[in-house]
Order: C-alpha cells, then structure tokens, then sequence
C-alpha cells in the first residue's frame, strides 16, 4: 500500500526510499545485537545481512542528489 501511495508522484520517491531504509536498518541493527531475537527466523544471520544490504541501498538512494 505504501509503494501506490508514495509512487504516485516522483518527489515522493525519496521519502519512500529513505522510510525503507531507516525502517529496514533498524531491523538490521537488532539483528547484529540480538542475532537470536525471540527466536525469530528474521534475525538469522543470512537475512540480517540481507537487511543491512537493503537499508543501505534505501539510505543511499533517499540520500543522493539528482
């Protein structure tokens, strides 16, 4: 639902790649602190890793200047 409500105009591509990559970095961040957190398959190793490679490219993106 976020994708059609921020896509529709194209000035709203950056607060949609900045929310991602903020929202996304926390779960990364839990992830390397608490790799076993409540037992959840999300904090594993492999998709913590995946996470930081998504926040990362969300921040860079929201972050570039045109």
């Amino acid at each position: 639902a976020a994708v059609i409500v921020f896509g529709k105009k194209e000035s709203h591509y950056r607060a949609f790649a900045l929310t991602n990559g903020i929202l996304w970095g926390a779960v990364a961040i839990i992830g390397w602190i608490l790799p076993d957190f409540l037992g959840l398959m999300a904090f594993n190793r492999v998709d913590t890793i995946l996470h930081t490679i998504v926040a990362s490219t969300g921040l860079i993106a929201g972050l570039k200047k045109t």
